[in-house]
């Protein structure tokens, strides 16, 4: 009997569809981070996390890694909180994610509102547009509900 491989491609969109795109809690003001999942052929896919349970961006970073970890079936996994990156390697793939940024979230389901503001001391400012996207993906607000800006902390 013949094994066939899993190609990169269908590896990755096993990673998106095992690693939930956006956690972030439901109601109140907390700190949120972007992070990016990349491979060498120019795919790439993006996760939001923020709990307010953690007062730190790296908190947030940590709670995604063991999320991944505990997903998937990782023949090599190690992170970095420093640098906020994960190196990889799934069904014989090479695979990075990256903290690209974060900031904070004020939001309400409860009155179908989200804020999306400030910076992280950690890893830097994010493009709050691609975070309000992914969002999007879960909590679909209309826009006169939605404020993103880069001023705050």
């Amino acid at each position: 009997m013949i094994q066939t491989q899993q190609s990169k491609e269908e590896t990755f969109l096993q990673i998106t569809k095992n690693i939930s795109q956006v956690n972030i809690d439901n109601e109140g003001t907390f700190k949120y981070i972007l992070i990016l999942l990349e491979d060498n052929q120019n795919q790439e896919f993006y996760f939001v996390r923020g709990l307010k349970q953690y007062d730190y961006h790296a908190q947030n970073f940590k709670h995604f890694c063991n999320e991944a970890k505990n997903n998937l079936k990782w023949s090599e996994f190690t992170f970095n909180l420093e640098t906020g990156t994960i190196m990889a390697e799934l069904n014989g793939h090479k695979f990075s994610f990256k903290c690209v940024g974060g900031g904070r979230l004020k939001h309400s389901v409860s009155q179908q509102a989200l804020e999306i503001y400030g910076y992280s001391q950690s890893y830097g400012q994010c493009d709050h547009k691609i975070s309000l996207n992914v969002i999007r993906t879960v909590y679909q607000y209309l826009d006169k509900n939605v404020i993103t800006r880069n001023d705050g902390y």
